[in-house]
């Protein structure tokens, strides 16, 4: 994510809900002017927005899915999950 910042950007970090940690260049970020914050929550416009987005097809929240797997391999996901080449893992009924 870091190297797609441009001068000025402010970008957000959520979805990181365990103690993970992560490389950050302080020089490129004091150059670029970029701005790091970080967001818990949300609220019905912005779900209802979501949602009308992923109507039009403009939103494929599916491509961000790296493994899918089924509750009986519950094991091998959680496997994953704890791996460096996963993105969004899951478990399906």
């Amino acid at each position: 994510m870091v190297s797609l910042l441009r001068r000025g950007t402010r970008w957000n970090v959520f979805g990181i809900t365990t103690h993970e940690t992560f490389a950050l260049d302080g020089g490129l970020m004091h150059f670029l002017e970029a701005r790091m914050d970080s967001s818990f929550g949300t609220n019905s416009l912005a779900m209802e927005k979501s949602i009308r987005l992923m109507e039009r097809g403009l939103v494929r929240p599916d491509l961000a899915i790296s493994h899918r797997f089924p509750l009986t391999e519950m094991q091998q996901a959680l496997e994953v999950m704890g791996s460096a080449e996963r993105n969004k893992v899951v478990i399906f009924p």
